[in-house]
């Protein structure tokens, strides 16, 4: 996953977009809203077109 992350930070740079893994939503809800994605190929899909 960090590798993933890492990847989709770099592809993402400058255009504002922070990408956060969570694994307790109710620990973080400051992020709230949020989407929960359970599949990765959606996840990357989602990140590249922000």
């Amino acid at each position: 996953m960090a590798s993933l992350s890492k990847y989709l930070t770099l592809t993402t740079l400058g255009k504002g977009v922070q990408i956060v893994t969570l694994n307790d939503l109710e620990s973080f809800k400051e992020y709230f809203p949020y989407t929960v994605i359970d599949d990765e190929s959606e996840y990357i899909s989602k990140v590249i077109k922000m």
